[in-house]
Protein backbone atom coordinates (compact mmCIF):
# COMPACT_ATOMS: atom_id res chain seq x y z
CA UNK A 1 0.00 0.00 0.00
CA UNK A 2 1.32 3.60 -0.95
CA UNK A 3 -0.17 7.50 -1.33
CA UNK A 4 -0.74 6.52 -4.59
CA UNK A 5 -3.66 4.01 -3.60
CA UNK A 6 -5.16 6.97 -2.07
CA UNK A 7 -5.62 9.45 -4.63
CA UNK A 8 -2.32 10.40 -5.26
CA UNK A 9 -0.78 9.00 -8.80
CA UNK A 10 2.60 7.47 -9.40
CA UNK A 11 3.87 10.16 -11.21
CA UNK A 12 2.66 12.86 -8.70
CA UNK A 13 4.24 11.06 -6.11
CA UNK A 14 7.23 10.80 -7.96
CA UNK A 15 7.75 13.73 -8.02
CA UNK A 16 7.27 14.89 -4.66
CA UNK A 17 10.57 15.90 -2.64
CA UNK A 18 10.20 13.05 -0.62
CA UNK A 19 13.28 13.15 1.61
CA UNK A 20 16.30 9.90 0.52
CA UNK A 21 15.94 9.03 4.15
CA UNK A 22 12.82 7.36 3.03
CA UNK A 23 13.74 4.94 0.66
CA UNK A 24 16.87 3.48 2.85
CA UNK A 25 16.34 0.50 5.22
CA UNK A 26 15.23 1.04 8.42
CA UNK A 27 17.84 1.47 11.19
CA UNK A 28 17.32 0.37 14.81
CA UNK A 29 17.96 2.49 17.49
CA UNK A 30 21.12 1.86 19.89
CA UNK A 31 19.69 2.94 23.31
CA UNK A 32 17.13 0.21 22.60
CA UNK A 33 18.91 -3.54 23.82
CA UNK A 34 16.64 -6.72 23.48
CA UNK A 35 17.73 -10.21 24.51
CA UNK A 36 18.85 -12.16 21.56
CA UNK A 37 15.72 -14.29 21.77
CA UNK A 38 13.48 -14.82 18.48
CA UNK A 39 10.15 -16.26 18.33
CA UNK A 40 8.48 -16.30 15.28
CA UNK A 41 4.67 -16.17 15.38
CA UNK A 42 4.35 -19.12 12.89
CA UNK A 43 6.30 -21.79 15.43
CA UNK A 44 3.36 -20.87 17.73
CA UNK A 45 0.81 -22.10 14.69
CA UNK A 46 -0.28 -18.67 13.13
CA UNK A 47 -2.06 -19.57 9.73
CA UNK A 48 -1.16 -16.42 8.22
CA UNK A 49 -3.63 -16.80 5.27
CA UNK A 50 -6.38 -13.75 5.75
CA UNK A 51 -9.38 -15.87 6.87
CA UNK A 52 -8.25 -17.41 10.39
CA UNK A 53 -8.47 -15.64 13.35
CA UNK A 54 -4.62 -15.75 14.77
CA UNK A 55 -5.24 -13.43 17.99
CA UNK A 56 -4.65 -16.50 20.26
CA UNK A 57 -1.30 -17.75 19.03
CA UNK A 58 0.37 -14.45 18.44
CA UNK A 59 -0.36 -13.36 21.84
CA UNK A 60 1.00 -16.38 22.93
CA UNK A 61 4.15 -15.69 21.13
CA UNK A 62 3.87 -12.27 22.16
CA UNK A 63 3.23 -14.03 26.12
CA UNK A 64 6.11 -16.10 25.74
CA UNK A 65 8.48 -13.74 24.83
CA UNK A 66 7.55 -11.48 27.73
CA UNK A 67 7.62 -14.45 30.12
CA UNK A 68 11.43 -15.58 28.85
CA UNK A 69 12.38 -11.73 29.75
CA UNK A 70 12.15 -10.17 26.19
CA UNK A 71 13.26 -10.62 23.14
CA UNK A 72 12.01 -10.43 19.16
CA UNK A 73 8.68 -11.41 17.80
CA UNK A 74 8.58 -11.79 14.46
CA UNK A 75 5.48 -11.49 11.71
CA UNK A 76 6.81 -13.43 8.73
CA UNK A 77 5.41 -12.89 5.46
CA UNK A 78 1.81 -13.40 5.32
CA UNK A 79 -1.94 -11.82 6.60
CA UNK A 80 -2.68 -12.29 10.21
CA UNK A 81 -6.23 -11.53 11.03
CA UNK A 82 -6.64 -10.75 14.91
CA UNK A 83 -8.45 -8.72 17.69
CA UNK A 84 -6.20 -6.65 20.54
CA UNK A 85 -3.09 -7.54 21.17
CA UNK A 86 -1.05 -6.81 24.39
CA UNK A 87 2.84 -6.00 24.12
CA UNK A 88 5.13 -5.97 27.44
CA UNK A 89 8.38 -4.49 28.26
CA UNK A 90 11.66 -5.49 26.63
CA UNK A 91 9.81 -6.86 23.41
CA UNK A 92 10.73 -5.92 19.78
CA UNK A 93 7.61 -6.62 17.55
CA UNK A 94 9.39 -7.37 13.65
CA UNK A 95 6.85 -7.01 10.71
CA UNK A 96 8.80 -8.20 7.84
CA UNK A 97 8.39 -7.78 4.38
CA UNK A 98 4.78 -8.21 2.88
CA UNK A 99 3.75 -9.24 6.26
CA UNK A 100 0.29 -7.40 7.40
CA UNK A 101 -1.76 -7.41 10.59
CA UNK A 102 -5.09 -7.16 10.02
CA UNK A 103 -7.69 -5.73 12.83
CA UNK A 104 -10.41 -7.81 12.96
CA UNK A 105 -13.93 -6.02 12.40
CA UNK A 106 -15.79 -7.01 15.28
CA UNK A 107 -16.63 -4.03 17.61
CA UNK A 108 -17.78 -6.71 20.31
CA UNK A 109 -13.87 -7.82 20.44
CA UNK A 110 -12.22 -4.30 21.21
CA UNK A 111 -15.32 -3.25 23.50
CA UNK A 112 -13.61 -2.89 27.35
CA UNK A 113 -17.10 -1.45 28.98
CA UNK A 114 -19.67 1.06 28.51
CA UNK A 115 -18.83 4.33 29.93
CA UNK A 116 -22.07 5.65 29.56
CA UNK A 117 -24.38 8.30 27.47
CA UNK A 118 -23.58 6.29 24.61
CA UNK A 119 -19.34 6.47 24.63
CA UNK A 120 -17.34 3.48 24.94
CA UNK A 121 -14.02 2.73 26.18
CA UNK A 122 -12.15 0.55 23.69
CA UNK A 123 -9.16 -1.37 23.78
CA UNK A 124 -7.17 -0.69 20.61
CA UNK A 125 -5.54 -3.48 18.38
CA UNK A 126 -2.03 -2.80 20.00
CA UNK A 127 -1.84 -2.11 23.21
CA UNK A 128 1.03 -0.87 25.23
CA UNK A 129 0.84 0.07 28.81
CA UNK A 130 3.32 0.63 31.95
CA UNK A 131 6.42 -0.40 29.98
CA UNK A 132 9.88 0.11 28.92
CA UNK A 133 12.01 -0.88 26.04
CA UNK A 134 9.70 -0.92 23.21
CA UNK A 135 9.90 -1.77 19.62
CA UNK A 136 8.07 -1.93 16.37
CA UNK A 137 9.78 -1.99 13.61
CA UNK A 138 9.90 -3.29 9.83
CA UNK A 139 8.85 -3.30 6.52
CA UNK A 140 5.17 -5.05 6.65
CA UNK A 141 1.61 -3.24 7.62
CA UNK A 142 -0.93 -3.21 10.33
CA UNK A 143 -3.78 -2.20 8.44
CA UNK A 144 -7.27 -1.77 11.15
CA UNK A 145 -9.63 -2.22 8.13
CA UNK A 146 -11.37 0.59 9.12
CA UNK A 147 -14.36 1.00 6.39
CA UNK A 148 -16.78 -0.98 8.12
CA UNK A 149 -16.26 1.87 11.50
CA UNK A 150 -16.18 4.70 9.69
CA UNK A 151 -19.68 3.95 7.90
CA UNK A 152 -21.08 3.32 11.08
CA UNK A 153 -19.74 7.01 12.59
CA UNK A 154 -21.51 8.23 9.72
CA UNK A 155 -24.91 6.73 10.32
CA UNK A 156 -24.48 7.76 14.00
CA UNK A 157 -23.96 11.40 12.58
CA UNK A 158 -26.74 11.00 10.10
CA UNK A 159 -28.82 10.39 13.53
CA UNK A 160 -27.73 12.70 16.09
CA UNK A 161 -26.03 15.03 13.84
CA UNK A 162 -22.67 15.30 15.58
CA UNK A 163 -19.67 14.51 13.61
CA UNK A 164 -16.67 15.22 16.74
CA UNK A 165 -17.21 11.79 18.38
CA UNK A 166 -14.60 9.42 17.83
CA UNK A 167 -16.14 6.40 19.58
CA UNK A 168 -14.17 4.23 17.81
CA UNK A 169 -10.87 1.60 18.93
CA UNK A 170 -7.55 3.17 17.72
CA UNK A 171 -4.71 0.84 15.69
CA UNK A 172 -1.76 1.82 18.32
CA UNK A 173 -1.88 2.90 21.56
CA UNK A 174 1.32 3.64 23.91
CA UNK A 175 0.84 4.68 27.64
CA UNK A 176 2.95 5.40 30.39
CA UNK A 177 5.62 3.85 29.20
CA UNK A 178 9.44 4.76 27.97
CA UNK A 179 11.99 4.40 25.33
CA UNK A 180 10.08 3.39 22.29
CA UNK A 181 11.18 3.13 18.54
CA UNK A 182 8.27 2.76 16.08
CA UNK A 183 10.20 2.72 12.64
CA UNK A 184 9.89 1.90 9.45
CA UNK A 185 6.14 0.03 9.18
CA UNK A 186 3.06 0.86 7.59
CA UNK A 187 -0.23 1.91 9.54
CA UNK A 188 -3.21 1.73 7.45
CA UNK A 189 -6.55 2.81 7.42
CA UNK A 190 -7.45 2.55 11.26
CA UNK A 191 -10.97 3.12 12.95
CA UNK A 192 -9.76 6.39 14.67
CA UNK A 193 -6.27 7.30 15.35
CA UNK A 194 -3.75 5.38 14.29
CA UNK A 195 -0.62 5.83 16.83
CA UNK A 196 -1.62 7.14 20.13
CA UNK A 197 1.06 7.82 22.73
CA UNK A 198 0.00 8.96 26.35
CA UNK A 199 2.06 10.05 29.20
CA UNK A 200 5.47 8.59 27.64
CA UNK A 201 9.02 9.58 26.73
CA UNK A 202 11.89 8.95 24.87
CA UNK A 203 10.59 8.32 21.95
CA UNK A 204 11.48 7.50 18.09
CA UNK A 205 9.14 7.76 15.36
CA UNK A 206 11.13 6.98 12.12
CA UNK A 207 10.43 6.37 8.37
CA UNK A 208 6.74 4.92 9.10
CA UNK A 209 3.98 5.74 6.17
CA UNK A 210 1.10 6.25 7.60
CA UNK A 211 -2.18 5.86 4.73
CA UNK A 212 -5.88 6.39 5.24
CA UNK A 213 -8.44 8.00 2.62
CA UNK A 214 -9.10 11.65 3.21
CA UNK A 215 -12.61 10.80 3.74
CA UNK A 216 -11.64 8.51 6.95
CA UNK A 217 -13.33 10.28 9.89
CA UNK A 218 -10.80 11.30 12.59
CA UNK A 219 -8.03 9.23 11.31
CA UNK A 220 -5.11 11.39 12.59
CA UNK A 221 -1.59 9.94 11.90
CA UNK A 222 0.09 9.98 15.10
CA UNK A 223 -1.19 11.68 18.66
CA UNK A 224 1.44 12.54 21.23
CA UNK A 225 -0.38 13.22 24.75
CA UNK A 226 1.89 14.75 27.79
CA UNK A 227 5.16 13.42 26.30
CA UNK A 228 8.87 14.13 26.40
CA UNK A 229 11.48 13.68 24.33
CA UNK A 230 10.55 12.45 21.26
CA UNK A 231 11.60 12.55 17.45
CA UNK A 232 9.60 12.15 14.51
CA UNK A 233 11.57 11.72 11.30
CA UNK A 234 11.05 10.95 8.11
CA UNK A 235 7.55 10.23 7.69
CA UNK A 236 4.97 9.98 4.73
CA UNK A 237 1.29 10.83 6.38
CA UNK A 238 -2.02 10.93 4.18
CA UNK A 239 -5.12 10.68 6.34
CA UNK A 240 -8.69 11.83 7.00
CA UNK A 241 -7.74 14.44 9.94
CA UNK A 242 -4.23 15.81 11.70
CA UNK A 243 -0.89 14.66 10.31
CA UNK A 244 0.22 14.92 13.68
CA UNK A 245 -1.34 16.00 16.83
CA UNK A 246 0.49 17.31 19.97
CA UNK A 247 -1.59 17.37 22.85
CA UNK A 248 -1.27 18.09 26.93
CA UNK A 249 -3.89 17.50 29.66
CA UNK A 250 -3.74 18.57 32.92
CA UNK A 251 -3.00 21.83 34.89
CA UNK A 252 0.16 23.22 34.15
CA UNK A 253 2.66 23.43 36.26
CA UNK A 254 4.93 26.74 36.36
CA UNK A 255 8.49 25.23 35.15
CA UNK A 256 7.53 22.23 33.45
CA UNK A 257 4.94 21.72 30.25
CA UNK A 258 3.24 18.20 29.74
CA UNK A 259 4.55 17.91 26.41
CA UNK A 260 7.53 19.41 25.58
CA UNK A 261 10.99 18.77 23.78
CA UNK A 262 9.65 17.49 20.71
CA UNK A 263 11.57 17.33 17.07
CA UNK A 264 9.51 16.95 14.16
CA UNK A 265 11.67 16.52 11.36
CA UNK A 266 11.90 15.35 7.17
CA UNK A 267 8.49 14.69 6.97
CA UNK A 268 5.81 14.51 3.89
CA UNK A 269 2.02 15.42 4.96
CA UNK A 270 -0.06 14.57 2.15
CA UNK A 271 -4.00 14.53 2.66
CA UNK A 272 -5.05 15.51 6.21
CA UNK A 273 -5.63 18.56 8.60
CA UNK A 274 -1.71 19.46 9.09
CA UNK A 275 0.69 19.45 12.13
CA UNK A 276 -0.98 20.72 15.19
CA UNK A 277 -1.12 21.86 18.49
CA UNK A 278 -3.77 21.22 20.41
CA UNK A 279 -7.18 21.10 21.16
CA UNK A 280 -6.04 20.25 24.30
CA UNK A 281 -3.60 22.31 25.75
CA UNK A 282 -3.88 22.70 29.52
CA UNK A 283 -1.08 21.03 30.97
CA UNK A 284 1.89 23.21 28.53
CA UNK A 285 3.12 22.67 25.68
CA UNK A 286 6.57 23.81 24.90
CA UNK A 287 10.13 23.21 22.72
CA UNK A 288 8.83 22.13 19.46
CA UNK A 289 10.69 22.13 16.91
CA UNK A 290 9.64 21.05 13.04
CA UNK A 291 12.44 21.45 10.40
CA UNK A 292 12.49 20.43 6.69
CA UNK A 293 8.98 19.33 6.56
CA UNK A 294 6.71 19.22 3.32
CA UNK A 295 2.66 19.27 3.02
CA UNK A 296 1.32 19.00 -0.20
CA UNK A 297 -2.69 19.23 -1.16
CA UNK A 298 -3.63 18.70 2.85
CA UNK A 299 -6.44 21.47 4.39
CA UNK A 300 -4.16 22.89 6.47
CA UNK A 301 -0.24 22.94 7.21
CA UNK A 302 0.51 24.48 10.93
CA UNK A 303 -2.12 25.07 13.23
CA UNK A 304 -2.68 25.85 17.14
CA UNK A 305 -6.04 24.77 17.69
CA UNK A 306 -7.15 25.29 21.17
CA UNK A 307 -10.44 27.10 23.21
CA UNK A 308 -11.47 28.22 26.61
CA UNK A 309 -12.11 26.11 29.16
CA UNK A 310 -9.00 23.86 27.25
CA UNK A 311 -6.50 25.97 26.69
CA UNK A 312 -3.13 26.59 28.66
CA UNK A 313 0.36 27.82 27.64
CA UNK A 314 1.44 27.29 24.15
CA UNK A 315 5.14 29.01 23.35
CA UNK A 316 8.84 28.14 22.04
CA UNK A 317 7.88 26.33 18.73
CA UNK A 318 10.11 27.04 15.99
CA UNK A 319 9.11 25.89 12.35
CA UNK A 320 12.34 26.24 10.20
CA UNK A 321 12.40 25.38 6.28
CA UNK A 322 8.68 24.24 5.19
CA UNK A 323 7.57 23.53 1.87
CA UNK A 324 3.39 24.27 1.18
CA UNK A 325 1.80 23.32 -1.77
CA UNK A 326 -2.01 23.40 -2.73
CA UNK A 327 -2.32 23.74 0.93
CA UNK A 328 -5.40 25.24 1.31
CA UNK A 329 -5.02 27.08 4.93
CA UNK A 330 -1.37 27.59 5.69
CA UNK A 331 -1.27 28.82 9.42
CA UNK A 332 -4.28 28.60 11.86
CA UNK A 333 -3.40 29.76 15.40
CA UNK A 334 -5.84 30.43 17.67
CA UNK A 335 -7.74 30.50 21.02
CA UNK A 336 -11.00 29.73 19.17
CA UNK A 337 -11.56 26.21 18.33
CA UNK A 338 -15.63 25.45 18.34
CA UNK A 339 -17.12 23.41 16.30
CA UNK A 340 -20.14 24.90 14.30
CA UNK A 341 -22.98 24.84 16.30
CA UNK A 342 -25.95 22.05 15.60
CA UNK A 343 -28.49 25.84 16.05
CA UNK A 344 -28.58 27.40 12.68
CA UNK A 345 -29.77 30.53 14.35
CA UNK A 346 -26.47 30.63 15.88
CA UNK A 347 -24.67 29.93 12.96
CA UNK A 348 -26.41 32.55 11.17
CA UNK A 349 -25.76 35.10 14.00
CA UNK A 350 -22.60 34.60 14.37
CA UNK A 351 -21.50 35.30 10.64
CA UNK A 352 -23.87 38.47 11.05
CA UNK A 353 -21.81 39.77 13.65
CA UNK A 354 -18.11 39.26 11.59
CA UNK A 355 -18.00 35.77 12.57
CA UNK A 356 -16.42 33.12 9.59
CA UNK A 357 -16.61 29.35 9.38
CA UNK A 358 -13.45 27.70 8.79
CA UNK A 359 -13.12 23.56 8.33
CA UNK A 360 -15.45 22.32 10.87
CA UNK A 361 -15.25 25.27 13.04
CA UNK A 362 -17.14 28.54 13.74
CA UNK A 363 -15.22 31.34 15.02
CA UNK A 364 -16.45 34.76 16.25
CA UNK A 365 -16.21 38.49 14.97
CA UNK A 366 -13.97 40.96 16.40
CA UNK A 367 -16.46 42.23 18.63
CA UNK A 368 -16.42 38.91 20.55
CA UNK A 369 -16.57 40.04 24.24
CA UNK A 370 -14.07 39.75 26.64
CA UNK A 371 -13.99 36.80 29.39
CA UNK A 372 -12.46 36.40 32.68
CA UNK A 373 -8.73 35.07 32.00
CA UNK A 374 -8.04 31.98 33.83
CA UNK A 375 -4.01 31.29 34.16
CA UNK A 376 -5.16 27.51 34.13
CA UNK A 377 -7.94 26.80 31.29
CA UNK A 378 -7.79 30.21 28.96
CA UNK A 379 -5.37 29.88 25.72
CA UNK A 380 -1.84 31.68 26.10
CA UNK A 381 -0.01 31.81 22.79
CA UNK A 382 3.31 33.26 22.62
CA UNK A 383 7.14 32.88 20.99
CA UNK A 384 6.10 31.63 18.07
CA UNK A 385 8.66 31.62 15.01
CA UNK A 386 8.27 30.71 11.82
CA UNK A 387 11.37 31.19 9.20
CA UNK A 388 12.42 29.56 5.64
CA UNK A 389 9.14 28.84 4.12
CA UNK A 390 7.53 28.97 1.16
CA UNK A 391 3.48 28.47 0.45
CA UNK A 392 2.47 28.29 -2.90
CA UNK A 393 -0.20 26.95 -5.53
CA UNK A 394 -3.92 26.53 -4.78
CA UNK A 395 -4.34 28.27 -1.87
CA UNK A 396 -6.82 29.60 -0.13
CA UNK A 397 -6.41 31.37 2.98
CA UNK A 398 -2.75 32.70 4.03
CA UNK A 399 -3.43 32.29 7.25
CA UNK A 400 -5.27 33.34 10.33
CA UNK A 401 -3.64 34.70 14.18
CA UNK A 402 -6.73 35.24 16.41
CA UNK A 403 -6.25 35.90 19.85
CA UNK A 404 -8.88 35.93 22.65
CA UNK A 405 -9.60 39.65 23.81
CA UNK A 406 -9.04 38.23 27.42
CA UNK A 407 -5.54 36.84 26.31
CA UNK A 408 -3.83 38.25 22.98
CA UNK A 409 -1.00 36.18 20.83
CA UNK A 410 1.96 37.44 21.14
CA UNK A 411 5.48 37.77 19.84
CA UNK A 412 4.33 35.00 16.84
CA UNK A 413 7.83 35.72 14.42
CA UNK A 414 7.60 35.69 10.30
CA UNK A 415 11.03 35.36 9.17
CA UNK A 416 11.89 35.09 4.89
CA UNK A 417 8.33 33.62 4.50
CA UNK A 418 7.04 33.77 1.21
CA UNK A 419 3.15 32.88 0.57
CA UNK A 420 0.81 33.17 -2.58
CA UNK A 421 -3.30 32.79 -1.45
CA UNK A 422 -6.51 33.42 -2.71
CA UNK A 423 -7.16 35.55 0.19
CA UNK A 424 -5.13 37.88 2.94
CA UNK A 425 -3.63 36.83 6.12
CA UNK A 426 -5.62 38.30 9.26
CA UNK A 427 -4.61 39.50 12.45
CA UNK A 428 -6.58 40.19 15.94
CA UNK A 429 -5.92 40.31 18.90
CA UNK A 430 -2.12 39.10 18.08
CA UNK A 431 1.09 40.76 18.23
CA UNK A 432 3.02 40.07 15.16
CA UNK A 433 6.70 41.00 13.71
CA UNK A 434 8.23 40.02 9.75
CA UNK A 435 11.22 40.03 8.64
CA UNK A 436 11.19 39.11 4.81
CA UNK A 437 7.69 38.09 4.77
CA UNK A 438 5.86 38.43 1.18
CA UNK A 439 2.66 37.63 0.84
CA UNK A 440 0.80 37.80 -2.61
CA UNK A 441 -3.26 37.79 -2.16
CA UNK A 442 -5.09 37.57 -5.39
CA UNK A 443 -8.10 39.25 -3.80
CA UNK A 444 -8.10 41.92 -1.30
CA UNK A 445 -5.45 43.30 0.53
CA UNK A 446 -2.38 41.49 1.85
CA UNK A 447 -2.50 41.82 5.27
CA UNK A 448 -5.86 42.25 6.64
CA UNK A 449 -5.70 43.89 11.16
CA UNK A 450 -8.41 43.11 13.25
CA UNK A 451 -9.09 44.44 16.70
CA UNK A 452 -6.10 44.75 18.94
CA UNK A 453 -3.70 43.36 15.93
CA UNK A 454 -0.57 44.63 15.04
CA UNK A 455 2.44 43.65 12.66
CA UNK A 456 5.90 45.38 13.03
CA UNK A 457 9.21 44.95 11.28
CA UNK A 458 12.16 43.21 13.21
Amino acid sequence: MSPADHGFTAELFASLPIPAALSAMPTENAQLQFPDHIYSVADFGAAADGIQDDTVVIQKALDYCADEGGGTVIIPEGAFRSGPLFIKSHTRLELCRNSTLLMINDESRFLKSEAGKGKKDWHAFLNIENADQIAIVGEGTIDGQGAAFWERWRAEVCRHKDKSSTNRPRLVVIENTENVLVNGITLANSPSFHLVMRNSRNIDINAIQIIAPAHSPNTDGINLLNCRKAGITNCIISTGDDHIAIKASGAAKRSTAASSDIQISGCVFLNGRGLSFGNETMGGIRNITACDNSFFNSMYGIRIKTSRGKGGEVSKLVFKKTVMKDVKTCFVFSGYYCAISKSPKVVDSTILEGGFILGDQLYPGQDDPEQVFDAATTPNIHDITIEDCECTGNTINAGFIIGLPEKHIKNIAFKQVSMESEKSFLIRNAMVSTSGLEIFARTGEQIHIQKNGSINKL
